[in-house]
C-alpha cells in the first residue's frame, strides 16, 4: 500500500498516520441536503484497484440514514472539491427525493 500528501507527493506510513489525525486536513467539505448526507475526504492511500496510473486519494461518499449508499473515489483535491460542488447542486435541483448515481466523475 503506497500513502500520498494531498499534492500527491508519496508519504511514509507513520508521517500518513499522523496526517490522518488532523480532522482539518482529512474532512475537505460535508453537505447535508435533506436526509441525504456528502462528505468528501483525503484518504491518502491509493484506493485505484485497477492496474492504471491513476492515484485516487480523496473519496466522496453519499450517506442516507447513516449508511453509505454511494461512493466515488477522485485523484485530486480539485477534482473532490468540484465533484463535491456539482454533486450537492444535483442534490438540491432534485430535492433528494431520488437516489442517484455519483460515480460519473468525467464531467
Amino acid at each position: 500500500m503506497k500513502y500520498y500528501d494531498q499534492e500527491g507527493k508519496e508519504l511514509g506510513f507513520i508521517e500518513w498516520a499522523v496526517r490522518m489525525n488532523d480532522d482539518q486536513e482529512v474532512c475537505l467539505a460535508c453537505d447535508t441536503v435533506g436526509e441525504f448526507t456528502l462528505s468528501t475526504i483525503w484518504i491518502g492511500m491509493d484506493m485505484n484497484y485497477h492496474p492504471t496510473d491513476q492515484i485516487l486519494i480523496f473519496e466522496s461518499m453519499m450517506i442516507l440514514d447513516g449508511e453509505p449508499i454511494d461512493c466515488v473515489r477522485w485523484e485530486t483535491k480539485e477534482m473532490a472539491l468540484e465533484g463535491h460542488r456539482r454533486t450537492v447542486e444535483e442534490m438540491h435541483a432534485l430535492g433528494c427525493g431520488v437516489i442517484f448515481d455519483i460515480k460519473d466523475n468525467t464531467k
